[in-house]
């Protein structure tokens, strides 16, 4: 369990005359703060709710045995539990961060624990659950194996062969950090560049002239690590085919592509437009845009690329 703070947002006097107040609306009294780790079995303790919320000194200390505790109706009240007499909030059921917060880099369970008797000491106390990510996950690539077609004219250094990067379910730190390549192979070599969104672009470089009436056939194999541990890791094979046609690949005419939209713009409506040549004579010259897995995974429902026009 990870050490708590405990943040007061507002106090409040109660005196006989306020009981009926007291009663029709309720009174926030503070905002406790914790964080635990995913998949804590039920019954763990996550706080004591009287004592972090400083209400054990705010109150007179004769009413708090009387003190009565309950869960209020939330989304979120199904994972916690409140013991009713001590205050104690404990796991009820097991969160898995990656189904519960998919996508999110941070996972907050906010929650309301009332006092409940006696009426007239009724407190709401704002709980916030930050959840934190176990490295129960290893980095997979799409798919275990891959097949590339490279011409044996290609030049020296091309970085023009990619290959898809690898994608890990827990996050921030604990996500996928860096990659090696194991090659059977001296002919290649692995060109890694991490982008601002903290994904990676991967492309095999030629180290060497191939000549596929010598060697038609080369293999590597590419491993992903997370920042883990110790560290977990997840492979790709690629077996690469030389062939003698298409040995130019797409490029792109600007590096990066900027725009800004409004926030009510209509859906459908053009906001930027791409352009990549391939200097390679007919079908081989065609290019189609698609994007990234991991642009499509997190961005796909929001943003469609046409595939002939970009």
């Amino acid at each position: 369990m990870f050490p708590h703070s405990v943040t007061l947002c507002l106090e409040r006097t109660m005196k006989p005359h306020h009981l009926l107040v007291a009663l029709i609306l309720p009174v926030v009294q503070s905002l406790v703060q914790y964080e635990i780790l995913e998949e804590l079995g039920p019954e763990t303790l996550v706080g004591n709710v009287l004592a972090d919320s400083g209400l054990n000194q705010q109150l007179p200390q004769d009413v708090i045995p009387d003190l009565r505790f309950a869960i209020l109706p939330g989304k979120n009240s199904k994972y916690f539990l409140v013991d009713r007499e001590y205050g104690l909030l404990k796991v009820n059921q097991t969160f898995d961060r990656e189904v519960g917060c998919s996508r999110r880099i941070s996972c907050v369970l906010d929650l309301d624990v009332a006092i409940v008797e006696p009426a007239v000491l009724f407190q709401v106390i704002k709980i916030e659950v930050t959840i934190q990510d176990l490295n129960d996950n290893a980095p997979e690539f799409p798919t275990p194996q891959v097949t590339m077609a490279i011409p044996e004219s290609s030049p020296l250094g091309k970085p023009g062969y990619s290959i898809e990067a690898a994608r890990d379910k827990d996050a921030g730190g604990l996500g996928v950090q860096r990659y090696a390549m194991v090659s059977e192979s001296p002919m290649f070599d692995l060109n890694v560049q991490r982008n601002l969104d903290g994904s990676f672009d991967l492309h095999l470089l030629l180290n060497g002239s191939l000549d596929r009436e010598v060697d038609s056939t080369h293999s590597v194999v590419v491993v992903a690590y997370d920042g883990g541990n110790p560290a977990k890791s997840g492979s790709v094979s690629i077996d690469i085919h030389v062939t003698d046609t298409n040995d130019n690949s797409p490029r792109f005419v600007q590096s990066t592509y900027e725009v800004t939209i409004p926030e009510d713009i209509s859906p459908l409506t053009s906001i930027v437009q791409v352009e990549a040549n391939d200097p390679d004579e007919g079908q081989n010259g065609q290019v189609e845009f698609t994007f990234a897995s991991q642009t499509q995974e997190l961005f796909g429902h929001v943003f469609h690329i046409n595939s002939s026009t970009g």
